[in-house]
């Protein structure tokens, strides 16, 4: 306590002998710092926010996201985009998505997965890096559905139609285990190829092809693309 007086009483004295202008300095110099000490502690509370999609959402979609997400997560309207915690993101997406809740055409959503690529790169190894980033992303979005356990989705590029061929439709296979290895109903199904096709310009729903992992048994529907067969 002693050594702490001490350095008060020289403050204090060093503080006495400057003029009316450096104290004023000195003054405000603490005010800054605590200020920043304040904006600091405020900022690093709140979680950082980053956009549902990245692209566009209009007002309807807008208002159909915000009704799912009330009362459950917290989320930010900027503008025509909906902002919602990093650390959430993906879930966020996984529920709306199971939900067909998300824009149909998420086609130009995942822009910023390729933003770094190397320009000098050809269009084809473009592609294949886009494309990768794509089955990267949709994969993390499909095993946050609240009924998938674990899931992969392959996509395969189409090609357009060319002199004496005729045009290839791209196609994607999405495996899924369920959780408790229920069955997924038409719905659920639906959800999953929905947010693929909604990916892949030009791609349809009958295009995505669902491989649902079971306990035991295969069996197959005619009703969609989709088949269920054994994890073994």
């Amino acid at each position: 306590m002693d050594i702490i007086r001490k350095y008060l009483s020289f403050i204090r004295t060093q503080l006495a002998s400057l003029t009316i202008s450096q104290r004023l300095v000195i003054g405000l110099l603490g005010v800054i710092v605590v200020g920043t000490i304040v904006w600091t502690v405020m900022y690093s509370a709140k979680p950082q926010m980053v956009p549902l999609i990245a692209k566009p959402m209009s007002a309807e979609e807008i208002n159909r996201v915000e009704m799912a997400l009330k009362g459950k997560y917290e989320y930010q309207v900027n503008g025509n985009q909906i902002m919602v915690p990093v650390a959430q993101a993906y879930s966020i997406r996984g529920e709306l998505a199971s939900q067909q809740l998300l824009p149909k055409d998420l086609s130009n959503a995942f822009d910023d997965a390729i933003l770094n690529g190397n320009l000098f790169d050809g269009e084809a190894q473009k592609g294949r890096v886009w494309n990768n980033a794509r089955q990267h992303v949709l994969t993390e979005i499909l095993t946050r559905f609240p009924y998938v356990e674990n899931g992969s989705i392959i996509i395969s590029l189409g090609e357009p139609a060319a002199l004496g061929r005729q045009p290839v439709p791209s196609t994607a296979t999405v495996y899924v285990a369920t959780r408790n290895g229920a069955p997924l109903n038409s719905e659920q199904v639906q959800a999953i190829s929905g947010m693929v096709s909604g990916t892949v310009p030009g791609m349809k729903d009958e295009d995505v092809h669902v491989i649902i992992f079971e306990s035991v048994g295969t069996s197959f529907s005619s009703g969609f693309s989709w088949r269920t067969t054994s994890r073994g």
